[in-house]
């Protein structure tokens, strides 16, 4: 039994001088992490809950501007304020690009 207990003091020490070496989360880190994703949580229910009141009912190969902040082009021209307002609609054969723009978690959109 004692002629295992330098390798298993051995072993322990080992694994002691690793685990120093493995970071540790800082507090505050994990604290902004989790209200970011809370306003992430908060900015997508709006965000979903605004295309379902708007696009309801919305046919098969339509595309629907449920959100603001969405950058539309077209095959062909179109009116300026075409696809610019929240509920309007327009054929997906008809779009040419549809881009949303980055969350914007300071502006919380």
């Amino acid at each position: 039994m004692l002629a295992h207990l330098p390798r298993f003091l051995g072993s322990l020490i080992a694994a002691l001088i690793a685990l120093t070496f493995i970071p540790v989360p800082n507090p505050i880190s994990v604290i902004d992490a989790q209200a970011e994703a809370q306003t992430c949580s908060r900015v997508v229910l709006r965000a979903l809950n605004a295309v379902d009141t708007a696009c309801s009912a919305l046919g098969r190969n339509n595309a629907c501007y449920g959100y603001p902040d969405v950058d539309a082009t077209f095959n062909e021209p179109q009116p300026v304020d075409f696809f610019t307002d929240v509920g309007h609609r327009a054929p997906v054969r008809e779009l040419q690009t549809l881009r949303a723009t980055p969350l914007d978690m300071l502006a919380e959109k």
